[in-house]
């Protein structure tokens, strides 16, 4: 909530506002966290494949 202008602080003043931008947060996170093992898994696969190829 840091990351929010003073002026948008004020209108997440009730717990309902709050809770849903602490969704919104985890939820974007958790898409960036899908993402980066996406990532890891393909490069990983990557370089299996390159290993076995050498093999």
């Amino acid at each position: 909530m840091k990351k929010l202008p003073t002026h948008a602080r004020g209108q997440l003043s009730t717990p309902t506002a709050r809770d849903a931008a602490r969704r919104k947060q985890a939820e974007q996170a958790q898409q960036e966290h899908d993402a980066e093992k996406v990532t890891l898994e393909e490069h990983m696969a990557e370089l299996r494949a390159k290993r076995l190829a050498r093999d």
